[in-house]
């Protein structure tokens, strides 16, 4: 028997959106510009995979030189 993977938890937008600290209207603004995290479109639903929203944080780090 094939084991199947662990699926990556996904989430909506609302959580995304309090995740990051920011309204839906922003997150939906983000991804309209191509700006925010990578997202998953079922049909008409938009999910984020926690794995993206991750990224998107981690490449949004600013390290001072200091």
């Amino acid at each position: 028997m094939t084991p199947y993977p662990t699926p990556t938890p996904l989430l909506t937008a609302k959580q995304t959106a309090t995740w990051l600290a920011t309204s839906e209207a922003a997150l939906s603004q983000l991804r309209y510009r191509g700006e925010g995290p990578a997202y998953v479109q079922l049909g008409r639903a938009v999910r984020y995979r926690v794995t993206d929203v991750e990224d998107f944080i981690d490449a949004a780090v600013v390290r001072t030189s200091r």
